[in-house]
């Protein structure tokens, strides 16, 4: 069954700066964003698809203002 809503749950969504090959990504990015009425969108600049690769502190950022939002 597909997910229609996570109501308040927490959801962040970490994206690459950089256009992806695939014009459908930025839409299904935002459509994760509407899952939930707590959601947030961080945009990691200058990295390509692998951000934990290309911009670790970026994705490290992510992870501990989501630990921050849920405390």
């Amino acid at each position: 069954a597909e997910v229609r809503t996570l109501g308040g749950l927490p959801v962040s969504v970490l994206s690459a700066g950089t256009e992806h090959p695939d014009a459908g990504w930025p839409a299904r990015q935002a459509d994760l964003l509407r899952l939930s009425s707590n959601s947030s969108l961080s945009i990691s600049e200058a990295s390509g698809h692998n951000v934990h690769l290309d911009r670790p502190a970026d994705a490290t950022a992510a992870i501990v203002a989501m630990v921050e939002r849920v405390r």
